[in-house]
């Protein structure tokens, strides 16, 4: 399984992640910088997003839709439309969105107002040389510097990790893929990203090198 082609995605959920705005528009942030979120749970890792992560993917305006749940059935609006526009901000990847005048863009104005969404998530693809990974005491932690492609920004009913007051992410990773990784026990950090990323584990090692 090549790590380059499995979509990642990340959920925030922050109170006023997604909010309202005047006429038909929605904003807030997708992604915040400098915020560890347990990812696997209490047997998993940490990662955070590097301040700066997005500067040089959005210098190359990438075709991105906003969606309802990643659902591209429920597209609320595209960067390519102007209908959909991304900027960095201190805070993280920041989105302001113009919804059209259908029926599902009714009904998620409605369900932002009524608090019933609150939570926004972001997908994405990484290389190996966006990331680098590092031990916290027993604890690995990513961090994401860079993103090779951005698919959409989406409103999302059930972000993970609500708990988390600030921001809560939960990555798509095959479950035996998961469960060979928390074997490890953290033991080796090496052994860690073997078993959980799988094909791409020589460069891994070797950037994790450059780093522990």
């Amino acid at each position: 399984m090549s790590f380059e082609n499995r979509v990642e995605t990340r959920l925030s959920a922050t109170k006023d992640t997604v909010r309202m705005k005047s006429g038909r528009k929605l904003e807030g942030i997708a992604a915040p910088y400098g915020v560890r979120a347990k990812i696997g749970g209490p047997s998993g890792f940490e990662e955070q997003i590097a301040r700066g992560a997005f500067r040089a993917i959005l210098t190359g305006k990438p075709d991105v839709c906003f969606l309802r749940d990643h659902n591209p059935s429920l597209i609320m609006g595209r960067t390519s439309a102007g209908t959909l526009r991304l900027t960095e901000t201190p805070q993280g990847l920041a989105f302001e969105c113009d919804l059209p005048d259908t029926q599902a863009a009714e009904d998620l104005l409605a369900s932002v107002e009524r608090g019933d969404v609150a939570g926004c998530s972001f997908s994405f693809w990484s290389n190996p040389e966006d990331e680098t990974w590092e031990m916290d005491g027993k604890t690995p932690v990513r961090t994401l510097r860079g993103f090779s492609k951005l698919k959409d920004v989406s409103a999302v009913t059930y972000p993970a990790y609500a708990q988390t007051e600030l921001a809560a992410r939960v990555e798509v990773i095959p479950a035996e893929v998961r469960s060979a990784a928390m074997q490890c026990v953290h033991a080796d950090v090496n052994q860690f990203v073997e078993a959980l990323f799988g094909e791409q584990t020589q460069r891994r090692r070797r950037l994790i090198d450059q780093v522990l």
